[in-house]
């Protein structure tokens, strides 16, 4: 100005990211899938696989079934094609595999009561018809109000959990997976869960 001209020091400007709270919701997270989401399963990665009712993630056509990046974009190196109208359960492994089971009702494309072991791409590797493996534990086969759920423990140890009823008679057992080559097998495992943390288990597996 007219009273001269003075230069300061260069400033520097230092943006403070504001902290998240856990619990909160990520608004930037938005996969834009145009259906219902009844599964999901959470990798150690980050990485989250998501079954139900929707046909496309984003400009994706999807059937159902779908890897999502821990930012919400879809996973495009998974690309599966099972039908999944008959899927109950899931579970994502270390190794980027995933593990679904069918209900015990016939749908079409995949039988009842199966599991499947999918590869990192999505590809059918391994099936499992575990009609058998119930019926070895004492599963009835007129076997209703059923319920099937996978999960994975601190291990590795892939577990599928089968409850159901048989008039009066309620039976649940756990199944230790196991996947060699091409082949998926089920044991009969005793587990012993920790009630305050569930995840936490402990037990002998016998092998039928």
């Amino acid at each position: 100005n007219t009273h001269g001209r003075v230069t300061s020091d260069p400033a520097t400007l230092t943006v403070i990211e504001q902290p998240v709270v856990a619990g909160s919701i990520n608004a930037a997270f938005d996969p834009q899938i145009n259906g219902l989401v009844r599964l999901l399963a959470l990798a150690p990665d980050g990485t989250i696989v998501i079954a139900g009712s929707f046909t496309s993630v984003g400009e994706t056509p999807k059937k159902g079934l779908a890897r999502l990046q821990a930012n919400g974009a879809l996973d495009p190196t998974f690309a599966p094609t099972v039908d999944t109208s008959g899927i109950v359960a899931l579970t994502s492994l270390a190794d980027h595999r995933v593990l679904v089971a069918t209900s015990p009702y016939p749908t079409l494309g995949i039988a009842p009561n199966t599991v499947l072991s999918l590869a990192p791409d999505g590809a059918v590797e391994a099936t499992l018809e575990f009609h058998s493996v119930l019926k070895a534990a004492g599963f009835a086969t007129n076997v209703y109000d059923t319920s099937t759920k996978l999960f994975v423990l601190p291990d590795g140890t892939a577990i599928l959990r089968h409850s159901g009823r048989t008039g009066v008679t309620n039976k649940l057992a756990y199944f230790a997976l196991q996947l060699s080559g091409n082949t998926l097998t089920a044991t009969v495992t005793n587990l012993t869960f920790d009630p305050t943390n569930p995840r936490q288990a402990t037990g002998k597996t016998i092998t039928l």
